[in-house]
């Protein structure tokens, strides 16, 4: 199993939530409007996540853009979601693997400690704080935006 294959379900889940608020919180009201606008720019790129030639990268970036326009009811959760993404991100710096090699890892090139650092931080992601992170912006988006994330 790859690292990339560890990592989609946290990634994935984390595009569903992204992709879905992007469809529908235009109708925020004014605190909200720099946030709803990115989450709609984000589109195509939170939709990359679910490819295997995802820019994980640019994802990342945008998480933190996301993050910087948070409100103040979400941006603990903001916050939080990229706390793990840039653990994440420092384990595959502290590995040597750039984000674009994801794809065709082969973990036998990897020192062994490092792996299990990377692995750990890519497990982390499915954790109950980051879940739960995500569920408060869902309901952010479905009480203050009128959203239902999970449609």
């Amino acid at each position: 199993m790859t690292i990339l294959s560890r990592t989609t379900r946290p990634a994935a889940l984390l595009s569903a939530t992204l992709l879905a608020a992007s469809l529908g919180l235009a109708g925020c009201g004014n605190s909200t409007d720099a946030y709803c606008d990115q989450l709609k720019e984000s589109k195509s790129t939170l939709n990359s996540l679910d490819s295997s030639d995802a820019d994980i990268d640019k994802a990342f970036d945008t998480f933190e853009k996301l993050g910087d326009e948070a409100p103040d009811e979400v941006a603990d959760d903001w916050d939080t979601l990229n706390e793990g993404v840039d653990k994440f991100q420092e384990a595959l710096d502290d590995a040597g693997v750039d984000t674009s090699d994801l794809s065709n890892l082969d973990p036998s090139t990897i020192d062994s400690d490092k792996l299990e650092e990377l692995e750990a931080a890519s497990q982390e992601l499915s954790d109950s704080k980051y879940q739960d992170a995500l569920q408060n912006i869902e309901e952010h988006a479905k009480e203050e935006c009128n959203v239902d994330l999970e449609d």
